[in-house]
């Protein structure tokens, strides 16, 4: 018999503890360090580079199903499909997933991984298996931040009632909500946390240095068949999408306590919809979860990680801390981003200098080296001087050392360290990749 959910307090004494544990709830100290993989593709006409039809014919859905294969196991559980109001959104395989972003963007999500090095055959296999599916199409994929030549009004929402009421929230809230929604695509690393100390630090180290991760992966310089002016417009979009939940709130930065700061940015989120008798349901105008509590909402712990799912900071807690400011990349830069995080966030004392690596807290200089970072990607610079390249150089730095004492611990092979050499070889030329793209244009795609 299904016990009716638990109302949450009003009495935010009461109430912080209650999501304190719902954020802990996989941290102990056996907990293994895994690495967490997202990767997002768009797909365009072959001929024009429009976006293809992110529904109907030649929409995503065949790909999607198409695609189970590559995570599917001898032995292992069948594949899930979801749907909602009969549109599919994600088939989960074990724990993998495929899914379908709002404008038909295509995601996988490989089951975890120990180390970097494992993601080379993941990443060779989703390459072969996209180009096998769409052999005879007369679409295909790309990599890039941002759809190169389709603006977002030519982009069609997928009538997933998530996205409806999304899109309807975000046009309220932000310029460049379109264009989250129908036009980007990022990859993230989550990785994992032992402790409330280590969820906070690690939480508090990878947003200050979201700013940095973005001009190294910068890789969406085209919009409208046009230089953007921004080496990642993607990110430029990010900070104009919702700033209640978006980018990287400085209160998070400044204070010794991530967790607590970062649960206090979640009640001040709007609260969007809620699940109700299995359907969703819109919250009508900009209510924070917090004011909606205080109001006599009977909301619940499942209402609220649902609401936390809507939480789009450039890193963001998620059953573990999810990296969210890097744009969609060629495959064979993936691996470097796991080993940036894995060196950085794993280990402690690079943990410790990545809090270092800028000196910026207030939400209007985090806001101008973001901007700075997102426009010139590592050849941006500040008035006061300030490098994003010099930066980044010793960010990777302190990934490589950090690589180099989990290896010494035995915890990784040091073989793993070498996947850092292809940003490192694009810093000595002060290049990312926006630049590689820009320099052999939009035929070459």
């Amino acid at each position: 018999m299904n016990e009716t959910p638990a109302i949450l307090p009003r009495e935010e004494d009461s109430l912080f503890p209650i999501l304190r544990s719902f954020f802990l709830g996989n941290a102990h100290q056996e907990r293994p360090r895994l690495l967490g993989i997202e990767y997002e593709c768009l797909r365009v006409d072959r001929q024009t580079l429009r976006a293809a039809p992110s529904l109907g014919d030649g929409g995503p859905d065949t790909i999607l199903r198409g695609m189970v294969s590559l995570l599917e196991e001898p032995g292992g559980p069948a594949p899930i499909p979801l749907e909602e109001s009969g549109v599919l959104s994600l088939i989960k395989v074990g724990k993998g997933s495929v899914s379908l972003e709002p404008g038909g963007q295509v995601e996988i999500s490989f089951a975890p991984v120990q180390r970097p090095s494992e993601l080379v055959s993941h990443l060779d296999a989703f390459v072969s298996r996209v180009e096998e599916l769409h052999r005879g199409s007369p679409y295909r994929c790309i990599h890039l931040g941002h759809q190169p030549i389709s603006m977002p009004t030519e982009i069609p929402l997928r009538s997933k009632p998530r996205y409806r009421i999304m899109d309807k929230k975000l046009r309220s809230a932000g310029n460049l909500g379109m264009h989250m929604m129908r036009a980007t695509a990022g990859m993230q690393v989550t990785v994992d946390y032992r402790s409330e100390r280590e969820a906070g630090e690690t939480l508090r180290a990878a947003l200050i240095t979201a700013p940095l991760v973005t001009g190294l992966f910068a890789n969406s310089p085209w919009v409208g068949g046009k230089d953007s002016g921004y080496a990642s417009f993607r990110e430029r979009v990010w900070w104009d999408t919702d700033s209640r939940r978006c980018a990287v709130p400085g209160k998070l930065i400044r204070t010794g306590n991530c967790l607590a700061a970062y649960i206090d940015f979640a009640l001040e989120a709007d609260l969007w919809f809620v699940k109700r008798d299995g359907q969703l349901v819109e919250c009508p105008g900009r209510v924070s979860f917090r004011d909606a509590l205080a109001s006599g909402e009977k909301l619940t712990l499942e209402d609220f990680a649902l609401h936390a799912t809507t939480l789009f900071p450039a890193a963001r807690i998620r059953n573990g801390v999810e990296v969210r400011s890097a744009d969609s990349v060629p495959p064979h830069f993936v691996p470097a981003f796991a080993a940036l995080m894995a060196g950085l966030l794993y280990d402690e004392a690079s943990r410790e200098g990545a809090l270092e690596l800028h000196p910026y807290r207030c939400d209007d200089s985090i806001n101008r080296l973001h901007e700075e970072s997102s426009k010139n990607g590592v050849r941006g610079q500040l008035d006061d001087g300030f490098s994003v390249g010099a930066a980044c150089t010793r960010m990777v730095s302190l990934a490589r050392e950090g690589l180099g004492r989990l290896a010494s611990k035995g915890f990784y092979p040091k073989e793993e360290a070498q996947y850092l050499d292809v940003i490192e070889d694009l810093l000595a030329r002060s290049l990312a990749p926006a630049d590689l793209v820009l320099e052999k244009g939009l035929e070459s795609l």
